[in-house]
């Protein structure tokens, strides 16, 4: 759930439950309705509400990964304090290169400017970014030749 479009969508529907509710002799009339949801302002702005929540969570879903979202990526490294390889895992963050949705695969971009290839697997939570699993890294190469190459 995005607390942003949470708050945006909540006041929008709550303002226009606000304004149905004013309104609601005039529609009820206009459509030849006894009574509506617009009758009850404690019913308009639950609504409103309701619908605001639903929407809220429903959003990352409808709209998945887009080109230029950033993700947590899991990635897996290799230390070698003392000559002992420890491995760990760690989170990144990552700029998507590519949209997608869960389970598809994307490029994305890692901080030091190489990209790498991953799976989505989970969409932005409410406090929490999008995260994807690292499945392949772009490697450095080396440039060939020497001096008076």
């Amino acid at each position: 759930m995005n607390l942003r479009l949470l708050a945006s969508s909540a006041f929008l529907l709550c303002g226009i439950a606000l304004v149905a509710y004013a309104l609601h002799q005039v529609i009820d009339a206009a459509l030849g309705a006894q009574s509506s949801v617009f009758d009850s302002l404690a019913q308009s702005i639950a609504l409103a509400l309701g619908v605001s929540i639903i929407f809220s969570f429903a959003f990352p879903h409808l709209r998945g990964i887009r080109r230029g979202d950033r993700l947590v990526a899991a990635m897996a490294r290799t230390h070698s304090p003392m000559g002992d390889a420890f491995p760990s895992l760690d989170s990144v963050v990552v700029v998507a290169l590519g949209s997608g949705r869960v389970g598809q695969k994307i490029r994305v971009a890692l901080g030091n400017g190489r990209s790498a290839e991953g799976a989505i697997s989970s969409y932005a939570g409410t406090f929490s970014l999008p995260s994807l699993q690292i499945t392949e890294v772009e490697h450095y190469s080396k440039p060939s030749g020497g001096v008076g190459s």
